[in-house]
C-alpha cells in the first residue's frame, strides 16, 4: 500500500513538474516579454542597434488583450507554422524552459538584416527582428503554451514551450 503511494505521488511530482515547465504567473511573464520588447524599441530610438539606422518616430508597445487571445488559439496548434490568415504581425518560438528569452532570439536577427525594402522574398528569420522593431506597431499580445508534443518542421519535440506573439498594426 505504501508503494504505491509514493508511485501516485511520484507520479504526481512529475506531471506538476512537466506542467510547471512553461507554466508560472501570467502577470509576470507577460510584463517581462512585453518589457523586453519595448527595452529593444528604446535601443531602436536611441540609434544604439549596431548596423541600423536610429528610428525617428516608434511608440512603445502596449499590451492588447484581443491579439494575446489570438495567440493563445493558434497556439494550440503545438505547430512552429505561421499564420498567413491574419493582417497582424507574427513570431513564433519554442524551447524547454519557459523562462528561454525567445524575444531577444529574435531581436539578434538585425545581425542578419540590412535595412530596406521588405519584400515577399525577405528572410522569415530576419522579419522576426523587424517585426520587433515595426515602427507602426504598437499593440503586442502573446501566449505561452506548453504542448506535450510540439512539430517543428518533421521534428517532434515533447514538453516545448510554445510562444506567439501577435503585433498589431503590422
Amino acid at each position: 500500500m505504501r508503494a504505491s503511494y509514493a508511485v501516485f505521488g511520484l507520479l504526481l511530482f512529475i506531471t506538476h513538474s512537466l506542467q510547471s515547465r512553461c507554466r508560472g504567473p501570467f502577470r509576470r511573464w507577460r510584463k517581462n516579454i512585453l518589457g523586453k520588447h519595448n527595452e529593444f524599441r528604446t535601443m531602436a530610438l536611441m540609434g544604439n542597434i549596431s548596423g541600423q539606422p536610429t528610428a525617428s518616430d516608434m511608440p512603445m508597445l502596449d499590451w492588447n488583450t484581443k491579439l494575446s487571445r489570438a495567440a493563445r488559439r493558434w497556439s494550440k496548434k503545438c505547430q512552429m507554422t505561421y499564420d498567413l490568415t491574419i493582417a497582424d504581425g507574427e513570431n513564433l518560438a519554442y524551447a524547454m524552459e519557459k523562462n528561454a528569452d525567445v524575444v531577444t532570439g529574435w531581436f539578434m536577427r538585425h545581425s542578419d538584416f540590412k535595412f530596406g525594402p521588405i519584400t515577399e522574398k525577405s528572410d522569415r528569420l530576419v522579419l522576426q527582428y523587424t517585426q520587433i522593431v515595426w515602427a507602426n506597431t504598437s499593440k503586442l499580445g502573446c501566449y505561452l503554451r506548453r504542448c506535450k508534443k510540439f512539430t517543428a518542421g518533421d521534428k517532434i519535440i515533447e514538453n516545448a514551450c510554445f510562444t506567439v506573439c501577435r503585433y498589431s498594426p503590422k
